[in-house]
């Protein structure tokens, strides 16, 4: 999901050329001419009116990819076909597909239902369309619930699935998703100005934006908006946040506002307003020189660039020099990159467009202006999240000789997509172009890579990092299903400047709050923008040979001063980082310790890692250096920096590494190299660790509802809901797993009428051990103009540590407000002459369940109404008896004494074999059973995203326990395997682990050069 006013996609957008506006109408043309006769099952799914149009969505996606696609090669039909497919049951939990490729076969069970359908004639999109459509009307009219989710959106899911198998860009974004897309590409919505995020689960102002209604009215970071006009904000998405902040320029909007560590809250009516969002930021440097960063490709960008730029000029009178910042600058729209690259440029090709088949498509050439700033050296900043725009202008003023370009290897996104209108609301996003650098260089998966690479390195108490600057980041290149660069040689930096660099730790509340996209760079403490400004003192050329000629004195005192500050801090922390050369050949010899010594390691413990080398020779060892590598994040590029090792001396650097509390049952192996000043290193060193997850909590719960007033619950609480009424809804959770749960919520959402207002909509349960059950109280308020007569909400439960929930509907019914009936108080002792008598929470038996007494069991009552009694509660709320079930009896019951709350809602139970040691092969058997007092209604099995196996009994009812046994693929590495299992009742249970298959150990260091470090 789009994050609020921030466009963070890395997507080059452009309008339609001329030869796609005129296929467009083309098509139109042809589309006349064939509906008489339709001969193309695309055109005939998109216009049909029959029974299957409701499938016509993905024929004009297909229609679409046939003649714009820009890599037709690419185009599968038969593993769209198994994406569609694949992420449709992932969807819908009844649905399994499995494929076949050795008998082009796809089988699909859906609701208990089988079909097999053959995949031997897809040759073609029409071919796998005609499949697909036959596949997804089967699944339809077989699966128990045809409308949750609703059609509409399993076609989109289908569908989102199949581009999945072009490219990571080409994606179908419904309704509502294109229009926040389109406000992020636009930079400018009707709106209040405001940044907002989710924080501590409330709806909470991340900073303003200067100038707007909402900097005008005085919001300040840390605002809580507990409401929205007359809707709570309580669990509301962000996404429909948003959606409420936003509308019509003009129009009001009213914030109820927690401000702050006042209790007090603040009612505030705001004017909504043309909201520009800024995607250029200036300021001067001092000495002359200005600073531009460019955040984001917008509609005006190269408006706002002009603006800047006089500005600087006008406060400086000119300009020495320029720093372009573009790190993190995500793209955006392309023919906004062209002209911020024209701007700096008189001529020479900008960017190279080709289309399907690799044909040249347009060439973007630069063009003389008198604006144009020719005469003063500039310096691009680049880094790994600076994508598609910000590599087309880095590119271009690079390979033109206009500008030096500092920092590290973009992201490597060199495609174009354009966005389609469809007639659903919804948009296909579909890369149409790929573009090259002027000098017809890919720019995709490649990236552009710096003339100075700035690598920042660490040294801190709590670690050290010498080569990780730059590595570990994701790119193009990382992404599933990435369209492939020509082949070339990555070209290495001209220069590579090594700083010393301290993170900025949280300061203050608003650091705490989250980063203001908007906020103005601190340049000051912007080591990069810094050392850009030094080198650009070295210079007074505009064209980047003579720059860099210029700046090589200056990078080479850099160097050695940083090199100084890096010596320095690390001598501080104990590491002897001295250079030198032995006249004595050393012999270094590793050993490896972990902590706990066999390798064993609890789930939130935490583990040292020690590397130690031992000098066995005369000589000396200089700068001595370890790092390792594994698939297991946690035990990947762990840095060992042991320094100079002198003759007959042992040096020793330990990692400590936290193991995640909610960490999975895993072994993993990693591995140690060594690099050293003068070549001399020991061996590789192997390691495992074997990390056991803590026991789990599982939730089960029980609710009830109780009338409140602001004197607390009222005396002639019914247990039923009327208009008009304050609601406790007091819910019961207790522990039925092994595991203490610490850090849990409980939560309401999705509630189904906006006249239903939550006022209290999450509660923390506290600390919970096994079998112990804790209450908590949420409240909403049902409006008096509620037309319904019920309404839905979901109620979750988390565990936070262990990411364990539990997620239930709740439908409650409403009644119309009437007068309740007066409560006569009368304790009385009563016994139970029914058994199986429930105690209800309302006085219905429509009530929940709260609990269920044998025949002759005696409890008091405090008061009645009817043919009711009423009861106290270990929850604290009252139950309901039937006066039917109960008689007065003389038996002494002590007045204190409660019934205790009855577990209405349990989840299934999961008991799993799963293999305690990595498998040597690529399949494993998963086997268990599932158990459940009301029934199971299915089990399936996740392998990392894939579904591999799916069990739904016929008689649900009668099924209480339900065995699973699948012999399953895994990948060469880690395995995620996933069971979830769903009861009678709906009810989900989820169990997990991590099993790896053969060597998990990483093949080669891409990102990663020891030498650097010499």
């Amino acid at each position: 999901m789009l994050k609020n006013f921030i466009h963070s996609d890395f997507f080059s957008l452009r309008k339609p050329s001329k030869p796609i506006r005129m296929a467009f109408l083309l098509s139109i043309i042809l589309c006349l001419l064939i509906l008489s006769k339709p001969s193309n099952a695309f055109f005939i799914d998109w216009y049909s009116t029959d029974g299957d149009s409701k499938y016509r969505l993905s024929g004009a996606v297909c229609s679409y990819i046939e003649r714009f696609y820009v890599n037709q090669e690419g185009v599968r039909p038969q593993h769209m076909l198994v994406e569609a497919l694949s992420w449709t049951e992932r969807l819908l939990p009844s649905v399994l597909v499995k494929t076949s490729e050795s008998s082009n076969t796809i089988e699909i069970l859906s609701g208990g239902a089988r079909k097999e359908l053959t995949t031997e004639n897809i040759d073609t999109l029409d071919d796998m369309l005609l499949v697909l459509r036959e596949s997804l009307a089967f699944i339809q009219s077989n699966r128990p619930e045809p409308n949750d989710p609703k059609p509409e959106d399993v076609e989109y899911t289908a569908i989102n699935g199949m581009l999945t198998d072009l490219d990571p860009h080409s994606v179908l974004l419904p309704p509502k998703e294109y229009k926040e897309f389109r406000i992020g590409t636009s930079g400018r919505f009707g709106g209040l100005g405001m940044v907002v995020g989710i924080r501590d689960m409330f709806l909470t102002v991340i900073s303003t934006i200067e100038g707007t209604p909402a900097h005008r009215a005085g919001l300040k970071s840390s605002d809580r908006i507990m409401q929205i006009d007359n809707e709570s904000t309580v669990n509301m998405s962000l996404f429909d946040a948003v959606g409420r902040l936003r509308g019509k320029p003009g129009t009001s909007v009213t914030l109820y506002l927690h401000r702050g560590k006042t209790s007090e809250p603040e009612t505030i009516e705001i004017k909504r307003a043309v909201i520009a969002l800024p995607s250029i930021e200036s300021q001067p440097l001092g000495d002359g020189y200005g600073y531009i960063r460019i955040r984001s490709f917008q509609e005006d960008t190269s408006e706002d660039l002009d603006r800047h730029l006089n500005k600087l000029m006008s406060e400086n009178g000119g300009t020495k020099g320029l720093i372009i910042d573009m790190r993190n600058n995500s793209g955006g729209l392309l023919d906004q990159a062209i002209k911020v690259s024209d701007k700096f440029l008189d001529n020479g090709i900008i960017v190279v467009t080709t289309g399907p088949g690799k044909r040249r498509r347009e060439v973007e050439m630069a063009e003389p202006s008198k604006d144009d700033l020719l005469t003063s050296p500039i310096i691009v900043l680049i880094d790994s999240g600076s994508a598609s725009g910000a590599e087309i202008v880095a590119a271009a003023l690079k390979e033109n000789g206009r500008a030096v370009v500092a920092g590290d290897r973009s992201f490597g996104k060199g495609t174009v997509q354009q966005l389609i209108d469809m007639s659903d609301g919804s948009a296909l996003k579909l890369t149409i172009a790929k573009y090259l650098t002027p000098l017809y260089r890919d720019i995709q998966t490649i990236g552009i890579t710096p003339d100075i690479a700035l690598v920042p390195v660490v040294v801190g108490k709590d670690e050290i990092l010498l080569l990780r600057g730059n590595s570990g980041v994701l790119r193009e290149s990382d992404m599933q299903g990435h369209l492939r660069g020509t082949p070339s040689v990555q070209k290495e930096s001209l220069e590579t400047l090594r700083y010393l660099y301290t993170p900025k730790e949280p300061t203050d509340e608003k650091d705490l709050i989250g980063e203001d996209p908007y906020k103005q760079t601190d340049l000051q403490k912007d080591r990069q923008v810094q050392l850009a400004k030094q080198l650009l003192m070295s210079t007074s050329s505009p064209r980047s040979e003579e720059m860099l000629q210029d700046m090589r004195a200056t990078i080479e005192e850099l160097e050695k001063s940083e090199e100084q500050h890096v010596v320095a801090a690390l001598e501080k922390s104990g590491i002897d980082w001295s250079v030198g050369d032995s006249p004595m050949v050393p012999n270094p010899v590793a050993t490896l310790a972990i902590d706990p010594p066999d390798e064993m390691a609890m789930a939130g413990e935490k583990v040292s890692v020690t590397v130690s080398v031992t000098n066995e020779r005369d000589g000396t060892l200089y700068r001595m250096f370890a790092i390792s590598e594994s698939k297991y994040l946690l035990l990947d590029k762990l840095e060992f920096p042991l320094g100079k090792i002198a003759a007959g001396e042992t040096k020793t650097y330990t990692n400590e590494i936290a193991i995640p509390e909610g960490a999975l049952d895993r072994i993993d192996e990693f591995i140690i190299k060594f690099s050293e000043l003068n070549g001399h290193i020991p061996k590789d060193l192997h390691g495992n660790l074997t990390t056991v997850a803590q026991k789990r909590p599982q939730f089960a719960y029980s609710y009830q509802v109780i009338e409140s007033d602001t004197n607390g619950r009222g005396p002639n609480d019914d247990g039923l809901i009327q208009k008009g009424e304050h609601i406790d809804l007091l819910v019961t959770v207790k522990n039925v797993g092994e595991g203490t749960s610490t850090k849990n919520v409980v939560t309401l959402r999705e509630l189904s009428h906006k006249e239903v207002f939550v006022e209290k909509g999450s509660q923390e349960l506290g600390e919970l051990a096994p079998g112990e059950s804790n209450t908590v109280s949420l409240s909403f308020h049902v409006r008096d103009n509620i037309e319904a007569n019920e309404f839905t909400v979901d109620l979750v439960i988390t565990d936070l540590t262990y990411s364990v929930f539990l997620t239930d509907k709740l439908t409650f019914p409403i009644l119309e407000a009437k007068t309740p009936e007066p409560l006569v108080e009368e304790p009385k002792t009563l016994v139970v002459i029914q058994d199986g008598t429930s105690i209800y929470g309302g006085q219905s038996v429509d009530a929940p369940v709260m609990n269920v007494l044998k025949r002759d069991e005696v409890f008091r009552s405090d008061a009645s109404v009817s043919d009711w009694y009423r009861v106290k509660l270990s929850s604290g709320g009252w139950g309901w008896v039937a006066a039917r079930d109960v008689a007065e009896t003389d038996i002494h019951v002590p007045e204190e004494a409660q019934l205790e709350v009855y577990v209405q809602h349990k989840p299934p139970v999961i008991k799993t074999e799963h293999p305690a040691s990595p498998s040597h092969t690529l399949r494993t058997v998963v086997s268990g059973e599932v158990s459940d007092e009301d029934g199971v209604k299915y089990v399936y099995i996740m392998v990392n995203n894939d579904k591999v196996y799916l069990n739904t009994p016929e008689n649900v009812a009668q099924t209480k326990h339900l065995k699973f046994k699948a012999e399953v693929s895994l990948k060469e590495g880690p395995n995620n395997v996933t069971i979830i299992a769903r009861d009678a009742s709906g009810l989900l249970a989820t169990k997990s682990f991590v099993t790896s298959a053969k060597t998990a150990l990483v093949k080669g260091m891409d990102e990663i050069n020891t030498s650097e470090l010499h």
